[in-house]
């Protein structure tokens, strides 16, 4: 093995802008703020579950982790951070595989197998293969979508790959609970604004 080369196994994690090349092409200056936005709220989540930028290429982002339980976290909580920033929209691939480094160059099948799962997702989806699938199955706050068999340009046999349910369950429950309890104080004060009508045409007559 050539001195200069590392291996290592890694969750390997692709994140990449939807339809950034059109934006850049009809409006720059956002594209740019896309950028900078990605920065600001991107990298510290990155940071926080221990992941590694791997390379940077314009609008995606090439990331380790140690583990596939870190990569999902992260990847669920940076869906959920910019559900409603408009125009930073993602597609991330998750794959455990080797990653290859020579001189600062990145190779090997799990780089390519993370980037090909990516590039299939729909726009705010994550999608795992199912190493990251076995890796994750005893930890049931993770709720996974099986999306079969699939065929993966470059990659000679099939991958089974799963999308990540990325809802934030609790929080859905939160809003709702408040509404009921909207509801609820304003029946309360239509009873009591009855009652005072009801009172004050006794009094009068």
């Amino acid at each position: 093995m050539d001195s200069s080369e590392n291996r290592q196994l890694a969750a390997i994690t692709f994140i990449d802008i939807a339809d950034f090349s059109e934006l850049m092409h009809h409006d720059e200056s956002k594209a740019v703020h896309l950028l900078s936005l990605q920065k600001d709220i991107i990298y510290p989540i990155i940071s926080i579950h221990n992941g590694k930028i791997l390379k940077e290429m314009g609008d995606g982002l090439l990331v380790s982790f140690n583990s596939a339980i870190q990569a999902v976290q992260c990847s669920i909580e940076i869906q959920s951070k910019i559900e409603y920033i408009e125009n930073l929209n993602y597609r991330i691939g998750i794959h455990v595989g080797d990653v290859i480094i020579i001189e600062k160059d990145l190779f090997g099948d799990g780089i390519n197998i993370a980037s090909r799962i990516q590039e299939i997702c729909k726009v705010g989806e994550v999608c795992i293969s199912k190493t990251v699938y076995d890796a994750i199955i005893n930890h049931p706050e993770m709720k996974c979508t099986s999306l079969g068999e699939r065929k993966l340009k470059g990659i000679s046999e099939k991958i089974e790959l799963f999308k990540l349910e990325t809802t934030d369950q609790s929080t859905e429950k939160v809003i709702i609970d408040n509404t009921k309890s909207i509801e609820s104080s304003s029946n309360a004060k239509l009873w009591l604004i009855g009652l005072a009508v009801s009172v004050f045409i006794a009094l009068s007559i």
